[in-house]
């Protein structure tokens, strides 16, 4: 659902594009490495935006929020942190109009069960708005508010790795 898009700076992006040679010793893991603390980290801030903004009515959709990485079939290493899973499944009765004699509707009486939505579709609602609910835009301003903080991260891990590996 949000795919936070960081960029690096000068110094990184040095070694990233291999004029130091770094893109050789450096792994799709060494870098899944440097970006997990970033997604943890992005992953507290929405879920502390949820309970800033008042939308934990039942807590279903923040304690959903998680992160994968997204690395199928591509060299790239990301992460994508969004609510996964569905919400629980509930019932409502559907009543029938009353009619002159109580036997003719009463077979449209019945219970019937309420589509549950998935946690993903809910984000994405009180993110963008519906007709009838106002938009929240919660991941758009939690990646406004944490975007200097997660590069912060994303810089002091990827110095880590290169120390690490000699490279600096």
């Amino acid at each position: 659902m949000a795919k936070f898009k960081c960029d690096f700076n000068a110094k990184t992006y040095a070694y990233m594009s291999g004029e130091k040679g770094a893109s050789e010793t450096l792994s799709l893991d060494d870098l899944l490495e440097v970006l997990r603390p970033a997604a943890m980290a992005l992953r507290d801030k929405y879920k502390e935006k949820l309970q800033s903004l008042g939308l934990v009515l039942t807590g279903e959709l923040a304690d959903s929020i998680d992160f994968e990485d997204d690395t199928t079939g591509s060299n790239f290493a990301r992460f994508i942190v969004k609510p996964f899973g569905r919400r629980k499944k509930g019932t409502r009765t559907r009543k029938s109009r009353a009619g002159p004699s109580g036997r003719k509707y009463a077979k449209h009486n019945r219970s019937v069960a309420a589509k549950a939505i998935s946690n993903e579709e809910l984000g994405y609602l009180l993110e963008y708005g519906t007709p009838r609910i106002d938009a929240t835009h919660w991941m758009q301003l939690t990646n406004e508010e944490a975007g200097e903080e997660i590069q912060q991260i994303i810089d002091d891990e990827f110095t880590k790795l290169l120390k690490k590996k000699g490279l600096i």
